[in-house]
């Protein structure tokens, strides 16, 4: 059985301003002074630097991250695309639904349920035809269409092919796989008929993971795989006895030590994070314990830091594990424990103060009452982004579907100031 797999585990993760399927989330991560971040003031998003200066007034309803030197943002109720001066570059017409970030020249649209690519200057160079798209990378975007579509062969247990187009179009890795993620270090992980296993750029299965697993001292099958990450992809296998997760290298060889009851997460920076019980910690490429499993939840290793979970609470962590900010303590601006948090992206994170997460939603959840602000590598809090009530992309644990804000109800706001008056 093939089928794609979510970490069960939070590995905190960048999103964007605006979603559509499949996106790989390219964004100008780098701490450069150039770098621009979005906020909201006033129920209007402008941009800001890295010590919180304004440097685009706020004059957008919505405004997501820059991407390769431009941003998606909401204005007049159309969707544009801006450089780091303010200055508008592209115009998304407006029966282009979907419209997502550049990624390698490219940003993928959706027009009449189909998704195809457009360029910088806003010109449609591949036309809408897949069901399903990816956002470039390594060269390539994962497209997928609807077997029932001529030419494409009908695929037993699943409605969609997958497969592989270059930035003129054309299909070099045919839709005939039942799944296909992204490239990730030049392989990309593949479901077909009778098993699993990882394709280069010309669609030859270079890692081929049969069902039966020799190094398994049970009978065992391979359910599932991940993409790779610093040279290694972790493969859940299936036993008579249950489960567990185990990391391969590029050769499709097992290491030959650690074994997880439940998904571990990519290799950030040296480190991923695993779980023992309802534990986190960390472990290295040779599958040693360098942290052991003592957080509710540990978040991917970004730029020297990574968010953890201990209750109700976050903090940060360097790769030695010392705190930058303990989970319960106030910010060194004397503002009250972090609740939330991302990873680190251009020398800044995102993190959540107050309120309390409704996860009623059946995709997801929201933050109410509470406030979003950029924090430095010292714990210290830059800027404020928005507050929850105020319109805007979703961070952290939130769903925010076309980044509206949640509705608050007259119920909502008596608990609360009850809350509040109770403390």
């Amino acid at each position: 059985m093939c089928k794609r797999v979510l970490l069960l585990t939070t590995c905190l993760a960048l999103l964007a301003a605006t979603s559509g399927t499949r996106t790989s989330g390219a964004d100008d991560s780098q701490p450069n002074p150039r770098r621009l971040f979005p906020f909201c003031e006033d129920g209007k998003s402008g941009y800001m630097d890295r010590r919180g200066n304004t440097v685009i007034e706020p004059r957008f309803d919505r405004a997501g991250d820059f991407a390769e030197g431009l941003a998606v943002v909401a204005l007049e109720k159309r969707r544009t695309y801006i450089d780091r001066r303010g200055v508008v570059q592209v115009t998304v017409p407006r029966q282009w639904r979907h419209v997502r970030p550049f990624s390698e020249g490219l940003a993928a649209c959706r027009i009449d349920g189909k998704y195809g690519f457009f360029d910088r200057q806003g010109k449609l160079v591949i036309p809408p035809r897949y069901d399903e798209a990816s956002d470039f990378r390594e060269g390539l975007a994962a497209v997928g269409v609807d077997t029932g579509s001529r030419p494409y062969p009908k695929a037993d247990h699943t409605s969609k092919v997958y497969g592989f187009i270059d930035k003129n179009g054309r299909e070099v890795v045919q839709p005939t796989f039942r799944w296909a993620s992204d490239f990730h270090e030049g392989l990309s992980y593949v479901c077909f008929e009778g098993g699993v296993g990882y394709i280069d750029e010309r669609g030859t299965v270079v890692i081929r993971l049969e069902h039966e697993v020799n190094a398994c001292p049970k009978r065992c099958r391979v359910y599932a795989g991940y993409d790779f990450s610093e040279g290694l992809a972790l493969i859940e296998i299936v036993t008579s006895g249950g489960g567990e997760y185990r990391y391969i290298n590029k050769a499709g060889v097992f290491l030959p030590r650690e074994r997880f009851p439940t998904p571990a997460g990519d290799f950030c920076e040296g480190l991923a994070q695993f779980a023992q019980g309802d534990k986190s910690g960390y472990v290295d490429r040779r599958g040693h314990i360098v942290c052991k499993p003592m957080f509710d939840n540990a978040g991917c290793f970004s730029e020297g830091f990574a968010a953890l979970q201990v209750g109700d609470y976050f903090g940060y962590v360097d790769r030695q594990m010392r705190f930058i900010i303990r989970p319960g303590e106030s910010c060194s601006s004397g503002t009250g424990p972090l609740n939330d948090g991302e990873p680190f992206s251009g020398g800044l994170a995102r993190v959540h103060i107050g309120g309390f997460f409704d996860d009623e939603d059946r995709f997801g959840g929201n933050w109410f009452f509470g406030t979003w602000f950029y924090m430095n590598e010292n714990g210290d809090l830059i800027r404020r982004i928005r507050h929850d009530n105020e319109s805007g992309p979703g961070y952290g644990m939130e769903y925010r579907p076309y980044g509206t804000a949640p509705e608050v109800s007259e119920e909502m706001k008596r608990n609360w100031e009850a809350l509040r008056s109770s403390r």
